[in-house]
Formats: C-alpha cells, sequence, structure tokens
C-alpha cells in the first residue's frame, strides 16, 4: 500500500494518521465533516471529497494515510435553463430529493441536452428543485453520430444493451422486428418505448453526457435500412469478413440480429441498401454483447479514420 500511496500522491491532498480515529487536519478536512469519525480502513465521502483510508494493523496500532480525492459532480438534466436559473420538477425532483438526496449548497453540472453548466442547488423539495447558474462548460468536442440498430430480444437484455450503449455514446438507438424476432416481444414493444427512454436517459446522465441518445419506435429492418443515411454501414453477421477490413468514417450505424441471426432475405435487404456483413470474431456472441463491441470499436475507430 505504501507504494500505492506515492504513486496517488500527485494532485491529490493527503495526511499522514497515526492512531484509529484521527481525523485530518482542517485545511484538508471538507467542513461537512467536521465532527465525523474517520474509521480506519473504510471509506468516507460527501460527494464533493472521498476519503480513502489504508492502515498498517501491526502492534495493534494504525498508521496510514488518507487520500482526499476530488469527486466528478453529478450531471443532472433540466428541461430549460434560463435566466441564469435552471428547475427540475416531477418524476426528476422527486429522484433527486429523495433516491440521489441532493442537499441545497450541492454544486453539480446541469445539462438542457444543449449546453452543460456548473450550478449550485438553492433549493429542494420532491416536487422542485431549483439551480443557479455558476457558469457555462466548454463544449465537448464534436464527435460523428453512431447509430445502433438491435433486433427485439428478451427485454431485460435489452434494456441492459440500451443502458450501456448509452454509456458508449451512440446517438441512438432503433428496436428492429426481426423475422426471427419473438412476436410477442415485437407486438409488445412499443408500449416499451417510453420506459426504454427513460433507462437511456438516466445512464446519458450517469455518463456524464451532454444529451441522451434517441430511442426510436420499433421498426421493420426494410423501414430502418431505406432512411438511414449514415456514411459507414455494418451489418453484423457471423461468418463474414473480418471487422479491421471494413473502413468505419463519418456518421456510422450497424445492425445486429435476434438469437438465430438475419435471414437469408435480410441480409439481402441490408446488403442491397449498402450495408456490409462484419464479423466478431471466432466466437458465437450474444446479441447485446455484439452490440456493445460494435459501438465500442466503431465509436473509437470513425474519430481515428476521420483525421487520417
Amino acid at each position: 500500500m505504501a507504494e500505492a500511496s506515492s504513486s496517488l500522491d500527485s494532485g491529490l491532498k493527503s495526511q499522514s494518521i497515526d492512531g484509529l480515529g484521527a481525523a485530518p487536519a482542517a485545511d484538508v478536512q471538507p467542513a461537512a465533516w467536521q465532527e465525523s469519525e474517520i474509521l480506519a480502513g473504510g471509506l468516507r465521502s460527501d460527494r464533493r471529497w472521498l476519503a480513502v483510508v489504508w492502515c498498517d494493523w501491526s502492534l495493534s496500532r494504525t498508521r496510514g494515510r488518507i487520500l482526499w480525492l476530488k469527486m466528478a459532480l453529478r450531471r443532472v438534466f433540466v428541461e430549460r435553463v434560463e435566466g441564469g436559473e435552471a428547475v427540475a420538477t416531477g418524476s426528476a425532483a422527486h429522484h433527486l430529493a429523495r433516491v440521489a438526496r441532493l442537499r441545497v449548497g450541492e454544486r453539480v453540472e446541469i445539462s438542457d441536452q444543449v449546453r452543460a453548466y456548473r450550478a449550485v442547488a438553492e433549493a429542494c423539495s420532491r416536487n422542485e428543485v431549483r439551480f443557479r447558474i455558476e457558469e457555462p462548460l466548454p463544449p465537448p468536442v464534436p464527435a460523428p453520430a453512431l447509430h445502433a440498430a438491435l433486433a427485439i430480444i428478451r427485454f431485460s437484455r435489452f434494456e441492459w444493451a440500451i443502458e450501456k450503449l448509452t454509456e458508449l455514446g451512440v446517438s441512438s438507438v432503433t428496436p428492429v422486428a426481426a423475422a426471427r424476432s419473438d412476436s410477442a416481444l415485437c407486438a409488445a414493444a412499443a408500449k416499451r418505448v417510453a420506459r426504454w427512454r427513460r433507462i437511456a436517459f438516466e445512464a446519458a446522465q450517469q455518463s456524464r453526457r451532454l444529451a441522451a441518445p434517441l430511442v426510436r419506435p420499433p421498426a421493420r429492418l426494410d423501414e430502418f435500412t431505406r432512411r438511414c443515411k449514415a456514411h459507414s454501414l455494418l451489418l453484423a453477421q457471423p461468418g463474414t469478413r473480418r471487422f479491421v477490413e471494413a473502413r468505419v468514417h463519418g456518421d456510422s450505424a450497424f445492425l445486429v440480429g435476434p438469437e438465430g441471426g438475419w435471414t437469408a432475405a435480410e441480409q439481402q435487404v441490408a446488403i442491397e441498401r449498402g450495408f456490409v456483413p462484419v464479423g466478431l470474431g471466432q466466437t458465437v456472441l450474444r446479441s447485446e454483447t455484439a452490440a456493445l463491441a460494435l459501438a465500442a470499436i466503431c465509436g473509437n475507430r470513425s474519430g481515428q479514420e476521420d483525421e487520417q
């Protein structure tokens, strides 16, 4: 642990301790912890600083270090920013006040899904949370759009995929009613769109995105391929060319099939509309695994190849 301490000291506030429960100096300790006991070997957080304590238990004495790590501010989506203020209402306010336990005076980052700002909470109740804007944040570096189309699969796995695709930065997610998708799931999918959008919304806040991805209503493969205008079009298909042989540049879109894969007719439709079949290795991946792999690779390669 001593070696870890030296490697982490750069850029962190730290203090040696000697004795169980010893507190750090006043110039290091957050005000919220002035009366709190720091337990040796434990973690404490006031949402602005994280205290990491490790100790040497030899000779029945506690000797170690406390490191105070500056924590990233939480990001909150609001409907609008106006006049130097922003307000969250309804379920968003209830979540912040009762679940996230936001406190008056706590600093956060807020986004109206167009621009992000640093702000401070001025009033907090389960019906309304009001923020005062302190300053705008630098806009993110522009990146090519990435559109994911995933065949409808079991809803628990599809929802997991939406959450992770959001974290990976996709611009939109389209549920596709494929020929081999379960017909009962396809019939029920339209009623799940509102829930899927909430999942994407919450995942976008957690991953500190500027905006949540668009979760579109379910579509047939023919409909999606007809309206898709991305530069790079990829069709996940085991046993075809390796992904590394496909060029990815500019806006991208990919199609991932259900269990059992695409039918020959579906493959033909996609290929005729410009989609390039690509494989993801020698093993057979679940649909949601293939979607995440394509999102991660496309998101990385599209930016690199645009720079070349």
